[in-house]
């Protein structure tokens, strides 16, 4: 992992295993059973398919692993509408990660911000591999998911930009659009929830999944900065 925290060059590795490192929090899964109980599939299905007892979503000390995360995913994932990945990462806050939320929050630019975020990128709920760079006046944020099972890939992919755009827009107090949205994904029979989560019409079938900044961003005070 490298960083370049001065220079305009950004460069940083993505998370190494989003599967199987045991320090994600219950918050996501949380987030998922409500998904789920809105659609009519009860609570205890998503936490019997991940191997979740259900006394740790009460506990603000509970681990899981991604794995087992993944596991709940799989567990509704099939029954819930094609686009549902972006309605659960819009209900992402930075109050759900905790320590690493308001670290965010409380940097003084949204560059500051961005390098703490990449840099304990392992803390968060990403199930994808992110990483960014920064050249020719854009920052791109790419989330790679050749390690995530296909049969879960859509939602996980979903979910995971539309989180990391959601906690843009939340760092800096006001609306964000990306310049680019490209997707590692098939093209939807209906791409109207793609442009209304991102803000601009997606491009699918890509190489790589990414969503793309105005670099000008970065620079950016935060209003609830507190160094």
């Amino acid at each position: 992992m490298s960083h370049d925290t001065i220079g305009r060059k950004l460069i940083i590795s993505a998370n190494p295993q989003p599967f199987d490192a045991p320090v994600r929090g219950t918050g996501s899964v949380a987030l998922l059973c409500a998904l789920a109980m809105e659609h009519g599939l009860p609570r205890r299905d998503v936490l019997a398919g991940g191997g979740i007892p259900e006394a740790a979503l009460e506990d603000p000390d509970a681990e899981i692993t991604g794995a087992q995360e993944l596991r709940a995913i799989a567990a509704v994932a099939e029954s819930l509408p094609e686009d549902a990945g972006l309605t659960a990462g819009g209900r992402y806050r930075l109050a759900s990660y905790g320590i690493w939320g308001f670290a965010l929050l409380s940097s003084r630019t949204l560059r500051e911000a961005h390098e703490v975020a990449m840099r304990f990128v392992d803390l968060t709920y990403a199930l994808t591999r992110i990483s960014a760079q920064e050249d020719e006046g854009e920052v791109r944020l790419f989330f790679d998911d050749l390690d995530v099972p296909e049969h879960v890939r859509r939602f996980v992919l979903l979910r995971d930009t539309s989180a990391a755009l959601q906690l843009w827009r939340e760092t800096l107090g006001r609306p964000v659009v990306p310049l680019r949205v490209t997707l590692r994904l098939p093209q939807p029979a209906d791409p109207t929830g793609y442009e209304t989560a991102f803000g601009v019409p997606s491009l699918f079938g890509t190489a790589r999944s990414m969503l793309a900044f105005d670099a000008a961003l970065l620079d950016q005070p935060l209003p609830q900065a507190a160094p």
